[in-house]
């Protein structure tokens, strides 16, 4: 999947440290991934949220907050559905990315070192998660090569190579 030739909203030292201030340290192959791509969206359906990005929809601070207080709501709402920690609770989910039918993607913040935090998916009002072993890049790349199936995602995700990601702030 080649980066696009102008990426948007590239993060800047700045938003490294707002993100350490306002989050936590995060893994470097997700930093590695914005420096290169920017905002924008993987195969017309996956969004990962930048700390840079001016779309609060997009924004990695504004929708953690968001998403986490879901969550939490949910939990509390729904104790036998939604019994999934959420961030900062050790193996805590933090969201990192969504898709356009609703799903989140999550670290599963599973101690103090972002590189070795893995991955799990959940659907919209769906206690149903899905779990893969890795970190965001290794999980990208997988689906990519269809080497794994997160069968919470549509059966026409990833499409058929090649994969595009087209930058855009919406």
């Amino acid at each position: 999947m080649p980066p696009p030739v102008i990426p948007l909203e590239i993060p800047s030292d700045d938003d490294w440290k707002r993100c350490k201030r306002d989050l936590t340290n995060l893994p470097d192959d997700y930093k590695d991934f914005l420096m290169q791509y920017g905002s924008g969206v993987v195969d017309d359906f996956l969004r990962v949220f930048n700390p840079a990005a001016e779309n609060e929809h997009l924004n990695l601070i504004s929708q953690a907050k968001i998403i986490l207080s879901a969550l939490e709501e949910s939990s509390r709402n729904f104790p036998d559905m939604f019994s999934m920690p959420s961030y900062p609770a050790t193996n805590g989910f933090l969201p990192f990315a969504s898709t356009d039918n609703g799903d989140n993607i999550f670290w599963v913040v599973n101690g103090q070192n972002p590189n070795l935090w893995t991955i799990a998916v959940m659907g919209p009002r769906s206690p149903e998660v899905f779990r893969h072993e890795s970190g965001f890049v290794e999980f990208l790349v997988a689906m990519i090569r269809s080497d794994i199936r997160c069968k919470i995602f549509p059966s026409d995700f990833p499409d058929a190579p090649p994969i595009s990601f087209v930058a855009t702030r919406e």
